[in-house]
């Protein structure tokens, strides 16, 4: 199992119902337990072993935003 901390770099987001849909999305991810969301950024951790990049990016996408970097902590 290989676990990181990251901050994800979210463009699109400008309310809280942005944060609460971010949030819905990564959630729904196995592997992903998120810390904290805000406008503009998530900070997550995740299991490589269960989620890849392109997922986050993908969960990302499909809630509205675009997943802009990934910047490991």
């Amino acid at each position: 199992m290989a676990k990181h901390t990251s901050t994800l770099i979210i463009d699109g987001m400008s309310c809280n119902h942005c944060v609460q849909a971010a949030t819905d999305a990564l959630t729904a991810l196995d592997g992903v337990a998120v810390d904290d969301v805000r406008i503009g950024e998530a900070r997550v951790q995740y299991d490589d072993t269960e989620v890849a990049h392109d997922e986050l990016f993908a969960a990302i996408d499909d809630a509205g935003f675009e997943l802009v970097s990934i910047e490991m902590t």
